[in-house]
């Protein structure tokens, strides 16, 4: 699944939201997207506007950022928050810069908001630090664990400039593009 299609996930034809819970449908949608779920999901699946502010009121749905929601946790995980920033950029968005270098476990975890890079205009949206480009090679373009992610090499580069940089760095695997961990 290419997670720009985010609205393909469920088609009506798919199944009948009455013989099923809506809230089951919920969280298996937002499963396959590291927790988060997007407005037009929610209403695909049948919940209403009323229902969905519900859930959020409730603590059973966590509001990201516009139109992008958290399934049943804090945002305290970063492939869920960084899965909900490319989402809310669209799909020229990848996530970049430190984001990345976590994702690709070249370095640890760092504090702040999620940096994604974004082919075109730029989109503005709290929590997400984005950074415009007129093009990005495809090569650059990679999709880590159904996240759309800059390659572990522009990653390197994206970062290599960073003033005041001071968490350690590690080796992307064998300088390939494989999700870390996955053998050959």
């Amino acid at each position: 699944m290419y997670v720009m299609k985010y609205w393909q996930i469920i088609e009506r034809e798919e199944f009948d939201p009455s013989l099923v819970h809506v809230d089951r449908l919920i969280c298996a949608v937002a499963a396959r997207q590291h927790g988060v779920i997007v407005w037009e999901q929610l209403v695909t699946i049948g919940a209403q506007r009323g229902a969905i502010e519900h859930r959020v009121k409730r603590g059973l749905l966590h509001a990201l950022h516009r139109g992008v929601y958290l399934c049943g946790r804090p945002a305290d995980d970063l492939r869920a928050r960084a899965m909900a920033a490319v989402i809310a950029c669209g799909e020229r968005a990848v996530v970049s810069h430190t984001a990345a270098a976590t994702l690709w476990e070249i370095r640890p975890e760092v504090e702040g908001p999620i940096t994604v890079t974004i082919v075109g205009d730029r989109a503005r949206h709290a929590g997400i630090r984005a950074h415009q480009t007129h093009s990005l090679d495809p090569s650059d373009r990679k999709v880590l664990r159904g996240i759309p992610v800059t390659s572990a090499a522009r990653t390197l580069l994206d970062n290599a400039f960073r003033p005041g940089s001071s968490a350690p760095w590690r080796s992307p695997g064998a300088g390939t593009d494989q999700a870390p961990g996955h053998q050959a």
